[in-house]
């Protein structure tokens, strides 16, 4: 590939395939994802255990190897089926940094898709769609507090105000522009964010009306989905209905990163209070007659419609959080 020559202000454009297994840098990212999804299912059940059965529940350790060796497995497995090289398209100018994945990278992603639905896996369907919409992306310069560079591997990483976001990996040819464009870019950003600063009363960064509505609205419709006795009353129905709310909650408080990891999460209570609901609308008792038999739906049916308005509201606005543009996060600009 050649590359033209260029100035800080035009923007570069270039196609890499990055290495898996022989890269450092995707090596360390997949030990950090190991160890934090792991974390996380070991905390998860614990919680979930506390509000089923009133105690915590702790994993042997064992479970740590069989979980993070099983996703190791399946790593290795990706990287051969790849042929140890993952397609990514890189661009770098005055507006800032876009990436996205290569033809064949997409066509494994609706194919991991199509094989979960077929196979009736909803794990194998959700990692394909979850890949799917984070094949292209980008970051202004505004979003980008930093860069460490690696001359040897010609790596730049990009950081925000706390985490990395982004690797670029460059050609031989390339590196020293994309490393100047970069160091222009985010200089700007830096300027665009003090001039901001200035121009911003404290605290003025996100509405007070948007913080309101962060804490109101899950907990309204927390009290919506309580309305229906039957639910409630049903295994210990009102601790998952809490505990939705307080991660929905907490995501809307908290925003950023955190915002969409904490609204994913509040899928799970969510989701079984929806599968209580459904399980005890289909039940069936013997009527007040000879042979007649009532369904679950047929009592308090009009607290029932407003359970599920609250469900549904519980339910959009996590998705909303997980996938929809974040606010500001405390203390952000």
């Amino acid at each position: 590939m050649t590359d033209e020559q260029v100035t800080p202000q035009d923007t570069i454009e270039w196609t890499y395939r990055v290495p898996l297994l022989t890269s450092r840098f995707m090596l360390y990212d997949f030990v950090k994802v190991i160890v934090i999804s792991v974390l996380i299912m070991y905390a998860l059940v614990a919680v979930m255990g506390w509000f089923v059965d009133g105690e915590f529940v702790w994993m042997p350790p064992q479970v740590f190897l069989i979980a993070g060796g099983a996703m190791v497995g399946l790593f290795v497995i990706a990287c051969l089926l790849l042929g140890n090289r993952f397609t990514m398209q890189f661009s770098v100018g005055p507006d800032g940094v876009g990436y996205a994945s290569g033809p064949r990278e997409k066509k494994w992603n609706r194919a991991a898709v199509i094989v979960g639905v077929l196979a009736g896996s909803a794990t194998a369907a959700g990692a394909g769609l979850i890949a799917s919409s984070q094949e292209e992306g980008g970051f202004p310069w505004a979003e980008l507090h930093g860069a460490n560079e690696y001359p040897g591997p010609r790596v730049i990483t990009l950081r925000n105000s706390w985490r990395a976001v982004l690797r670029l990996h460059c050609t031989p040819g390339n590196y020293e522009q994309v490393r100047a464009v970069v160091a222009a870019g985010l200089a700007k950003g830096a300027a665009e964010r003090a001039a901001e600063a200035a121009d911003t009363p404290p605290g003025a960064s996100r509405p007070w009306h948007s913080w309101l509505a962060a804490v109101l609205v899950p907990v309204v419709a927390t009290i919506l989905v309580t309305a229906w006795p039957w639910l409630v009353d049903y295994e210990d129905g009102t601790r998952f209905v809490v505990l939705s709310g307080l991660f929905l909650i907490a995501a809307g408080l908290l925003g950023g990163c955190l915002r969409r990891v904490l609204a994913a999460i509040s899928l799970l209570p969510t989701g079984y209070i929806v599968y209580l609901t459904a399980a005890e609308m289909l039940t069936t008792s013997d009527g007040w007659f000879p042979g007649e038999v009532v369904r679950g739906w047929e009592y308090d049916t009009g607290l029932l419609a407003v359970t599920l308005v609250g469900e549904a509201v519980l339910v959009g606005l996590a998705l909303w959080r997980l996938f929809g543009a974040a606010e500001s996060a405390p203390g952000e600009g």
